[in-house]
């Protein structure tokens, strides 16, 4: 699970740099039609628009792009859940539960991350690190969705 902080971060950050290219674009793009043979349509585009609106437009962009990037990040990151009971494992919309009962030991194994019981069998094994194709799995417990 990823902190709030990270929310922040994220929307600060695409604020911040959508605010940065909305006052960058009219000098930037001054500089351009005067230099350049040709200049793309999105920035021609963007040069029509007043800095009075663009800035605030630009700003709400990057924003908006920073909170999908978040989003993005949270749901391809693996999730570890430890609690007094039980263990939760979670990674792009799969999720296993297991009891803490059944768990001898969790531990890296080249870029996956793997629970094991006393008999040294896979409970559960997620890529922490790959693609979810190239992750693999075998239960031996129930898994909820």
């Amino acid at each position: 699970m990823f902190s709030a902080v990270w929310l922040w971060l994220f929307a600060f950050g695409g604020l911040a740099l959508g605010k940065g290219i909305g006052f960058a674009v009219p000098p930037v793009g001054g500089w351009a039609v005067e230099t350049l043979p040709s200049v793309p349509g999105r920035l021609e585009l963007a040069m029509t628009i007043s800095p009075v609106w663009l800035v605030p437009l630009a700003a709400v962009v990057g924003l908006l792009a920073g909170l999908t990037l978040f989003d993005a990040a949270r749901k391809e990151s693996l999730a570890l859940i430890v609690a007094d009971d039980h263990i939760e494992l979670s990674k792009d919309e799969r999720e296993q539960y297991m009891s803490r009962a059944q768990v001898d030991a969790v531990f890296r194994e080249g870029a996956d991350l793997v629970v094991v019981d006393r008999n040294r069998l896979r409970l559960a094994r997620f890529g922490a690190a790959r693609s979810p194709t190239r992750s693999h799995s075998r239960s031996r417990n129930s898994t909820r969705s």
